[in-house]
């Protein structure tokens, strides 16, 4: 597999993109040493490495889209982050963009118990959505194989390729240059 080669003008941007980071995020949520981004070079499939420019710990959807606002402006590329565990590859960080990592973003929004539903951030791990309704009898029940890596706000880990209705409620979404909105 070929890696993307990096666009050499997008380091030049690199203070910038930090400058504008921080007025959204605090500096323990922006990791920009070349040393300190090292964790983030691969996902679970290690055969393919590239240290991202940054990685980005945003904690609240706010923040997300202020990470996705700065890097449209400023043309940097953004791979998406949850646990890290992924064994396709699909999480591979680009050398000239930034990782945007959901770890932080841990929060059970709302549990609505009558129609059987969780509001999470996209860091929640399945075992934490269980969790937070057993005490009520309920229990989520995803391939077991992710139970403790997979984030429960990303597309459910059930084994299949067919996302229902019940599976899945609604993303949020930031369309560039427009407000935030849910579907």
């Amino acid at each position: 597999m070929q890696l993307p080669k990096p666009d050499s003008t997008r380091f030049k941007r690199r203070g910038d993109l930090i400058s504008r980071l921080l007025e959204h995020l605090r500096a323990d949520q922006i990791i920009h040493h070349r040393e300190d981004v090292v964790a983030y070079e691969c996902d679970g499939l290690a055969a393919y490495r590239q240290r991202p420019m940054l990685v980005a710990l945003p904690d609240s959807t706010e923040q997300v889209a202020a990470v996705l606002r700065s890097c449209s402006q400023l043309d940097i590329p953004i791979v998406p982050w949850g646990a890290g565990t992924g064994l396709s590859g699909g999480a591979l960080p680009r050398e000239d963009g930034v990782v945007l990592s959901t770890a932080r973003m841990r929060a059970v929004l709302d549990i609505d118990l009558e129609n059987r539903a969780e509001t999470v951030q996209p860091g929640v791990t399945n075992q934490a959505v269980t969790e937070a309704v057993e005490r009520s009898g309920f229990y989520y029940a995803p391939d077991p194989s992710s139970w403790n890596g997979s984030k429960a706000a990303s597309l459910p880990p059930i084994t299949g390729t067919k996302i229902t209705e019940e599976a899945m409620h609604g993303y949020g979404l930031c369309p560039s240059g427009r407000p935030l909105s849910h579907v």
